[in-house]
């Protein structure tokens, strides 16, 4: 299988480790210089950008093909890169700083341009924060539709560990926000700097040993597919019906493990987009759901029989990747585990 995704990855991975080594620099560096304090909390909103930003990228690549990430991404590069310069060059051009050291102070120098500054940035990450919030959680809700429509598995493509890193990343965030309006230096912003810091290794370290979800083939195919399943005839509807019927309990096809929506769809010389649809219109199910339906029967099959396979050759026989798969699945269709089931038989 060729991947797509490896490179981009690990350069993200890099670079949000230099994030990391920069996070605990400016954390420990104004722990003891409050005047560099000073000067950093007029940028604090701009690290925060550029940080959520990068988040973002990150999650992007974990969750979708590279190539189709590719316009978003540059956009949002180009967005984030040009309201730096825009700072930068506002910020030189308005210097020098005010000095700042209580609420007083900021509303003493309230005209002051870099005051100004630092309230409009301040505003714009919390904006941008939002927005980032909800990009990333509804991308992981959309993945989650995804893979039951187009994988008959989950292991290693589920990103279950992703939410919580996002509720974390969340609450930072928040936390950041109220940062963002202190002046002085305390324990708290230290703490949760370093704690955040342990949040970006983690995240890189679960990404890079994350397996990449779609194949080149996949990519292309998602690429090419401009079919709508409103142009699906009742003749040809009947016949995709059949012949999944005949491909599911004739020719047993659920018995692979890495079963694919692209695979079936091949077999079956048609599009995915034709066939997703008549396995939620005609089976009233998405292609994980039914392909696992007929493990599981095969699976009473063979749990009622009189056989001494173990659970974990049952689970392999019928195309379960694990057996901790094979067992929620048993569960969530029968009510009870299939060593329950064995023993009522």
């Amino acid at each position: 299988m060729i991947r797509g995704n490896s490179r981009p990855k690990l350069w993200l991975a890099i670079i949000l480790t230099v994030v990391f080594v920069y996070i605990v620099s400016i954390t420990i560096i104004s722990s003891f210089h409050h005047s560099f304090l000073e000067k950093l909390m007029f940028s604090y909103s701009l690290i925060g950008i550029i940080i959520t930003g990068l988040v973002l990228i990150y999650c992007r690549s974990l969750i979708f093909p590279w190539k189709s990430n590719r316009k978003t991404i540059s956009r949002l590069l180009y967005g984030v890169f040009a309201y730096i310069l825009l700072y930068i060059v506002v910020a030189v051009l308005c210097s020098p700083l005010p000095k700042l050291f209580t609420f007083e102070h900021i509303f003493e120098t309230l005209k002051h341009p870099l005051v100004i500054l630092r309230i409009v940035s301040f505003l714009i990450f919390v904006l941008f924060f939002i927005f980032v919030c909800i990009q990333m959680v509804s991308m992981y809700f959309r993945h989650k539709t995804d893979i039951a429509e187009q994988f008959s598995f989950r292991e290693n493509i589920s990103l279950s560990w992703l939410p919580y890193l996002l509720a974390f990343f969340i609450l930072y965030g928040i936390s950041s926000i109220f940062d963002m309006l202190v002046i002085d230096i305390n324990w708290l912003f230290i703490t949760i700097n370093f704690i955040f810091a342990g949040f970006y290794m983690t995240m890189c370290f679960l990404g890079l040993r994350q397996q990449d979800i779609y194949t080149k083939l996949e990519i292309d195919q998602n690429k090419s597919e401009t079919v709508t399943a409103t142009n699906i005839s009742a003749e040809m509807r009947n016949r995709l019906t059949r012949k999944l019927i005949e491909l599911m309990q004739e020719k047993r096809e659920y018995r692979n493990p890495e079963l694919r929506l692209d695979g079936v769809a091949q077999a079956l010389h048609t599009n995915r987009t034709y066939l997703s649809t008549i396995i939620r219109d005609n089976f009233d199910d998405n292609f994980i759901g039914l392909v696992n339906k007929y493990r599981i029967e095969e699976a009473k099959e063979l749990l009622s029989g009189d056989n001494a396979l173990s659970m974990a050759e049952i689970s392999e026989r019928v195309g379960f990747k694990s057996i901790s798969s094979f067992n929620l699945f048993f569960k969530n269709d029968t009510g009870v585990s299939p060593t329950q089931f064995r023993k009522k038989q």
